[in-house]
C-alpha cells in the first residue's frame, strides 16, 4: 500500500501529530514515551486494568502552554479487561482516548491525541522486529504479495540479518559463531521465522517448531493491527509500511506452506493406518488451511467414512474430497484466494488416493 502524502488524510494527520509531539519539551516527550511503554507492557501481560498518567504540562497546537491539574492526570481503564482478548483491550483503550479528544478540555484533548500517536509508534518501532529489505510478488488473484522475488544474496556474512550468532567455546573462552540462515530463508523479511523453503521443504527443526515460528508471525501481525486500531494514521509511517509488507507477505507464504506440509502428513498417516487396518471404524479429519482474511490457520472438517464397521477403501477418500470440493466452491465465507488454496490441498489428497486406487 503506497500513500500519496500530498493527498492522504492519514499522511496529513501523521505529519500534524509528529509536529505536535516535536513541539513538546524533551521531558514531556520522555514522559509520554514512558507511559506508552507501560501501557504496552500491561497489554502484553494481560493485566486486568491499565493505569496511565498524563504529563503535568502540555503544549497546544497554537504554542500555548497549559498546566494539567493533578486530579485529571491519572487514568484507569476500569472495565474488567482480564476476561477479554487483547484486541478488545486495545479497542477499549482507543475509545477512551478518542473520548478525551472529543472532550471540551483542550489539554486533555491534546493528551488523548498524543497518547494515540506515541502508543502506535511504540508498537511499530519498539515491539515489532525489524528485518531485511525484501520484495514480494502476488500470486494471480491474490491481494497480498507473498512470493519473494529472487534478489542477489550477499556472498559473505556481513549483515546481522543474514546469520544468527551462536555461542561457541574455544580454548575455554566463549566466542560468537555466525551461523547463516538458509539461502531460501534470506529471501524473507525475518529469516529466523522461515519454517519452509522451496517445495515446502522443512527448514525448522520440527513441525512443532515450524508452528511456533508461524505463531510468532501471527502475533507480530496482530501488533500491527493493534497499532492501527489505536491510531489509524500510523499507516502513513514508512516504517509501518515496510514492516507490514514484510510481515504479511511472509505470514501468508509460510502459513500456506504449513497447511500444505500438514496435508502431506495427513496423507501419510491415512496410508499408514490403512495398511495397519485401523481405519475400519470410520475416518474424519480436520484439514488445515490458511485464512487470508483473518491471517490465521483454520481447520476444515472432512468426513470420509462414517463411524461404524466399514472396510476402508481408497475410493472413499477420493469421493470425500470431491464432495468437500463442491461444498467449498459454494462457501462464500471463504475469500477467492483462500478457497483456491484449500481446493488445491483437497486435490492433492484426492490425487494421492486416486493413484493408489488405480494401481
Amino acid at each position: 500500500m503506497t500513500l500519496d502524502r500530498s493527498a492522504s488524510h492519514f499522511a496529513r494527520e501523521y505529519d500534524r501529530l509528529s509536529f505536535l509531539y516535536g513541539a513538546q519539551p524533551a521531558p514531556t516527550q520522555h514522559f509520554l514515551d514512558q507511559q506508552a511503554a507501560a501501557i504496552v507492557s500491561a497489554l502484553e501481560r494481560n493485566n486486568g486494568r491499565i493505569r496511565y498518567q498524563f504529563p503535568d504540562r502540555i503544549v497546544l497546537e497554537g504554542g500555548e502552554i497549559l498546566d494539567l491539574p493533578a486530579g485529571v492526570r491519572s487514568r484507569v481503564v476500569r472495565k474488567p479487561l482480564s476476561q477479554h482478548s487483547q484486541k478488545a483491550k486495545v479497542d477499549h483503550l482507543a475509545r477512551q482516548l478518542n473520548a478525551l479528544e472529543q472532550g471540551v478540555n483542550p489539554g486533555l484533548a491534546v493528551c488523548g491525541e498524543l497518547f494515540r500517536f506515541v502508543l502506535a509508534r511504540t508498537i511499530i518501532y519498539l515491539m515489532l522486529p525489524d528485518g531485511r529489505p525484501v520484495h514480494y510478488r502476488a500470486e494471480f488473484g491474490d491481494d497480498i504479495p507473498s512470493i519473494p522475488l529472487d534478489t542477489a544474496l550477499p556472498l559473505a556474512l556481513m549483515a546481522s540479518t543474514d546469520a544468527i550468532a551462536e555461542a561457541e567455546e574455544t580454548n575455554n573462552e566463549e566466542g560468537r559463531l555466525q551461523v547463516p540462515y538458509a539461502a531460501e530463508a534470506r529471501h524473507f523479511f525475518l529469516p529466523q521465522w522461515v519454517a519452509f523453503g522451496e517445495n515446502d521443504r522443512l527448514l525448522a527443526g520440527s513441525m512443532r517448531e515450524a508452528e511456533a515460528w508461524i505463531a510468532s508471525l501471527v502475533n507480530a501481525v496482530r501488533l500491527l493491527q493493534a497499532a492501527v486500531s489505536i491510531w489509524p494514521s500510523v499507516v502513513a509511517d514508512e516504517t509501518y509500511q515496510r514492516k507490514r509488507a514484510g510481515l504479511l507477505g511472509q505470514l501468508v507464504n509460510q502459513g500456506r506452506a504449513l497447511a500444505r506440509a500438514t496435508t502431506q502428513e495427513i496423507i501419510a498417516r491415512i496410508r499408514d493406518r490403512a495398511q495397519s487396518g485401523s481405519l475400519n471404524r470410520g475416518l474424519s479429519l480436520s484439514l488445515p488451511y490458511f485464512d487470508d482474511d483473518d491471517l490465521v490457520l483454520r481447520y476444515y472438517p472432512v468426513e470420509i467414512i462414517p463411524a461404524g464397521r466399514v472396510m476402508f477403501a481408497p475410493a472413499f477418500v477420493v469421493l470425500a474430497m470431491r464432495r468437500t470440493e463442491e461444498q467449498i466452491r459454494e462457501d462464500y465465507q471463504l475469500n477467492p484466494s483462500t478457497r483456491k488454496h484449500l481446493l488445491m490441498q483437497l486435490k492433492s489428497i484426492e490425487n494421492a488416493f486416486t493413484m493408489r486406487f488405480s494401481q
